[in-house]
């Protein structure tokens, strides 16, 4: 499999299946973690959890977050980004979301902008699924499986929702949370998905846009340049960090097993766009540098936004 990774569109991604891949918009979990982590570090420095810190995550986080404020505004401005988009490409769009209320809301402004339901994946969700935190006898952290909606919650509270025949039909969340080698083997499975023919016949000519998880994204993008190994998939320092409605475009040929891989952009918010994609092709060579280091197989070829090409391959 080859993997093109650069900055710009080029000539060699026309004909092929394009997919938007999309963060989630800022949730109520993500603003948590963010006051929390902002006030240990001043307070006692970083990468230090705290009893009266996990107390309050216990208490404070949810099992499936709905949006901010702030990330209502982030929606709002994706949905009419894309939109534009869409219609200036004059393109029909194939939505596909994470069960998760996060996600759901953030594509709900753009399903009702071009009239398109939505279809929820099981696939797709983020890692450890839905659960819930608790603090065990010796004062450890631990995560427990927690109930989430059914297939008629779902459409009933969602009205931008048309598809639910992919979940299981007593929940869109049904087992404990979800391991962390299991999270690798499933982003596996949905690399294989979308780089597959059947992918393709199902998109068909129509833009698919996937709105997934930030941390269920870095190990679908490593999946795709075949980094394999928990310990190099799971390091902290090598995983990929989209930021909230960040938007990777991915044009898929699967006849010839090759992805073009766009750097995240968010052109649709007041942050420069540059930097953005700066951040995260950075975040990738070094990523990718590191699992050279490691002896890890890439195969791939890594091309610099500037449109000169390095070759990159091991």
């Amino acid at each position: 499999q080859e993997i093109y990774i650069h900055g710009s569109r080029t000539n060699q991604t026309e004909n092929m299946v394009k997919i938007l891949l999309i963060r989630h918009a800022e949730s109520a979990n993500n603003r948590l973690s963010d006051e929390m982590e902002a006030e240990m570090k001043q307070k006692h420095g970083p990468e230090k959890w705290y009893p009266e810190y996990q107390e309050r995550y216990v208490k404070a986080r949810d099992s499936d977050p709905k949006i901010t404020d702030k990330g209502k505004i982030e929606a709002e401005k994706l949905g009419k980004y894309l939109a534009a988009k869409l219609k200036k490409e004059k393109k029909e769009a194939l939505i596909y979301c994470s069960a998760m209320t996060r996600c759901i809301q953030t594509i709900t402004p753009l399903s009702k902008l071009i009239e398109t339901q939505i279809t929820l994946r099981s696939n797709i969700y983020e890692v450890y699924g839905v659960f819930k935190p608790v603090i065990d006898q010796d004062g450890k952290l631990r995560k427990v499986g927690a109930e989430a909606p059914t297939r008629d919650e779902l459409l009933k509270r969602h009205s931008v929702v048309g598809d639910v025949s992919h979940l299981a039909e007593n929940g869109s969340w049904t087992t404990d949370y979800e391991k962390e080698e299991e999270a690798v083997v499933r982003a596996k499975k949905v690399s294989e998905w979308i780089m597959s023919k059947e992918f393709e016949d199902a998109v068909g000519d129509r833009v698919c846009v996937i709105v997934s998880h930030g941390f269920f994204i870095s190990l679908v993008l490593k999946a795709l340049i075949n980094v394999e190994g928990n310990e190099m998939v799971f390091d902290k320092f090598r995983r990929f960090k989209p930021i909230n409605t960040v938007i990777l475009e991915l044009d898929v040929d699967s006849a010839n097993n090759r992805c073009y891989v766009t750097l995240g952009n968010t052109p649709h918010l007041a942050t420069s766009s540059s930097t953005s994609t700066n951040h995260l092709k950075q975040t990738i060579l070094a990523a990718c540098a590191g699992f050279v280091i490691g002896a890890v197989t890439i195969g791939t070829w890594l091309h610099a936004a500037n449109g000169k090409s390095q070759s990159r391959q091991t």
